[in-house]
């Protein structure tokens, strides 16, 4: 795929549960976070107007939801 000036070719991996996923081009502009592409654990953050790659955790109230944990499997009979 080949972008018009001053647009960049950005490869970026469809989100798949195989082994190969699929790798999709598109065209960004330059210095912004959608041309940057991050680790699955990272997220693009603009540090002094540069993207940058920057650690995240996400909120345990993300991954598991509204469940919760039975207290009496935690006390000692």
């Amino acid at each position: 795929m080949e972008c018009k000036s001053p647009m960049m070719c950005v490869q970026r991996v469809r989100p798949c549960i195989g082994r190969s996923c699929k790798e999709v081009p598109t065209c960004e502009q330059p210095d912004t976070c959608e041309a940057v592409v991050c680790p699955p654990s990272q997220r693009c953050s603009l540090e002094n107007g540069k993207p940058m790659c920057k650690k995240h955790i996400p909120p345990t109230r993300g991954i598991i939801g509204k469940a919760t944990l039975d207290e009496k499997q935690f006390q000692n009979e």
